[in-house]
């Protein structure tokens, strides 16, 4: 059965779905664990009692660094049998949430329990289940797009992190305008503070070279990132010979469908020491490697928000990325955008390599903030249950 937490405090209550938090958190994850940050620092006003109305829903329990989010808000646990997502979700969870009486339910990651009373608001952070269905597993071929499609569908609020986004989920979702809310996602100002590694330690544990220029990626690997692309480019530097030889390092776990061994590609050009995967890395190394990196860059045909070109940007780093609609209208000029080939690439490295470095970042540091994320979201939320 459920395991219940008593509700000390009044108020329609706000369903918060923190699976994303559990295990092994990335980038749905850090962006609800943002958001439940900023609100559990309101002190006073809608936020603070947003607040005192959030309950989380877990099937065990969150991970570091999220872990302590366990001390602010009630948690309701769910248990599930099995491992999947999906029949968690539209099975055990679903079943619960049938026997509230009311509330309102957020899901951070595409869709929510179905055929439920109590109205939804779903977290939609692109639209590549229906822009690239041949790039995932046939289970999720076979759920996810469908199960997206029904969420958006069945959900009173959609939030997407962009204007671009939202277009595509209006488009793809066949839904009305009005249900969908632009939710920018944000930077989080306590990485500015120095990391507790230096750069030679840091480098040093990963067999980097701590003098070589760093260029860090960041994301789970997906065909649309291209990451033979940059296996290419750096293969070409090799073979030119250039003075400049970066190291290029990309932080985050191979979900490549069909399954490509990256790395292996990579030790057949022969460059072990010029390009590493580190697979997941936990949030203070991610954190490092954002300080310590010389660039980042971060190159897709496909992307709802792009949240580690802003971060780069917050730590003051150029980024190089691929020139797509998304990011033309999220970071314009700010950073050296590319067409997706080996000698366009090469020429936004070599940009980065001879000097570039970005400058009036700050108007959009001010704009894409987790503080504004997550007032956008909290007052949309307290509409619905006012």
């Amino acid at each position: 059965m459920p395991s219940n937490t008593e509700d000390p405090t009044p108020g329609i209550p706000i369903w918060v779905e923190a699976y994303v938090l559990e295990g092994r958190p990335t980038g749905t994850g850090r962006f609800l664990g943002n958001v439940l940050r900023v609100w559990s620092q309101a002190a006073e006003g809608d936020l603070s009692d947003l607040r005192s109305r959030v309950r989380l829903v877990l099937r065990d329990r969150l991970a570091a660094p999220w872990d302590s989010l366990a001390d602010v808000y009630p948690a309701q646990r769910v248990p599930a049998r099995r491992a999947s997502f999906f029949l968690w979700q539209q099975g055990p969870l679903r079943r619960w949430l049938r026997s509230q009486a009311d509330g309102i339910y957020l899901a951070p990651n595409y869709t929510v329990p179905l055929n439920v009373s109590i109205p939804r608001a779903v977290i939609v952070h692109d639209a590549s289940f229906f822009r690239y269905p041949e790039a995932f597993p046939w289970y999720k071929r076979a759920f996810q797009r469908r199960l997206t499609f029904r969420s958006v569908q069945e959900s009173r609020l959609v939030f997407v992190p962009s204007e671009w986004t939202a277009r595509e989920v209006e488009r793809f979702g066949q839904i009305p305008a009005d249900r969908l809310v632009v939710t920018y996602e944000g930077w989080d100002p306590r990485w500015l503070d120095p990391p507790g590694i230096p750069r030679t330690d840091l480098f040093r544990s990963f067999q980097i070279d701590p003098d070589a220029f760093v260029f860090l990626a960041v994301g789970s690997l997906f065909q649309r990132r291209r990451p033979e692309l940059l296996i290419r480019a750096w293969a070409e530097m090799v073979r030119r010979a250039w003075t400049e030889r970066p190291v290029l390092v990309w932080i985050g776990e191979n979900r490549s469908h069909p399954f490509v061994d990256y790395a292996r590609m990579a030790r057949r050009h022969g460059l072990d020491r010029w390009v590493r995967f580190l697979g997941y890395q936990p949030e203070d190394v991610l954190h490092a490697f954002y300080h310590h990196a010389d660039a980042v860059v971060y190159l897709s045909e496909y992307e709802g928000f792009g949240l580690p070109v802003l971060e780069g940007l917050a730590v003051g780093k150029p980024v190089v990325v691929s020139d797509i609609p998304v990011f033309r209208e999220l970071y314009g000029d700010l950073v050296v955008r590319t067409p997706m080939n080996v000698e366009a690439i090469l020429g936004a490295l070599r940009a980065v390599l001879q000097g570039y470095r970005p400058s009036g970042a700050g108007p959009l540091l001010q704009k894409y903030t987790w503080d504004r994320t997550a007032r956008t979201i909290g007052d949309a939320l307290m509409q619905v249950t006012a």
